[in-house]
């Protein structure tokens, strides 16, 4: 009988000891303060892995994603103007935002579809 073939799961590989850290983390994080204090950023700080986006800028260096779903409401006088700094650097041209695909709003369940394949690279638009 053949071995089944291990599927590597999406995203960066880790190895078992990193992926411990980052579940216990977020288990604490979770207990201690519910759903309004989990975020990504929060998640990587408890883990020992905090990144500033900011501080990547400066360093010339390319910055592909920022999720900062969770943290709007409770954090919004710190993201409030981190995120209109960001709007302005795109209009100036200093960030780019990569466009991956449009897709008009009759073909929304389409645009979520092709999200979820984890086969985006870049924002994908939903338009009126």
């Amino acid at each position: 009988m053949a071995a089944a073939a291990s599927v590597r799961p999406p995203g960066r590989p880790r190895c078992d000891a990193t992926r411990r850290t980052i579940l216990a983390a977020a288990y604490e994080l979770l207990t201690e303060g519910g759903i309004k204090v989990f975020t990504i950023e929060a998640v990587a700080a408890r883990a020992g892995s905090a990144i500033e986006a900011r501080s990547l800028w400066t360093g010339n260096n390319t910055l592909r994603g920022v999720f900062l779903g969770g943290a709007i409401l409770p954090e919004y006088a710190r993201i409030h103007p981190m995120i209109g700094d960001m709007l302005q650097r795109v209009a100036s041209g200093e960030l780019h935002v990569e466009i991956d695909r449009s897709f008009p709003l009759a073909d929304a369940a389409a645009a979520h579809e092709y999200v979820e394949s984890r086969k985006a690279f870049g924002r994908v638009i939903i338009t009126p």
